[in-house]
């Protein structure tokens, strides 16, 4: 691959890594505002410290995966309730 079309390849992947990043915090960001509707008082800051697991390694990653399986259908759920706002950048930017 010639040198220039290499730097756009890789611009164009730098960029792409961007937009999947902003969409990440976006999603986030609404996630948490809508647990916050929910649950007043929520402690926030302590949510962003991650999850609360079990000291034992195997014991935590069994958690983890239990705790995202029971998130699954409703993830995707209150993900479908935002879809109408996903809007795609113009092609240009």
């Amino acid at each position: 691959m010639g040198s220039s079309l290499r730097s756009r390849v890789e611009a164009l992947y730098s960029r792409a890594g961007e937009r999947m990043r902003e969409a990440l915090h976006a999603g986030v960001k609404k996630a948490l505002a809508v647990v916050s509707s929910h649950y007043t008082g929520i402690d926030l800051p302590a949510v962003c410290q991650g999850y609360v697991l079990p000291d034992d390694e195997t014991e935590a990653q069994e958690e983890v995966q239990r705790l995202e399986d029971a998130a699954t259908a409703p993830g995707d759920a209150l993900a479908a309730f935002f879809d109408d706002e996903v809007e795609l950048p113009p092609l240009g930017a």
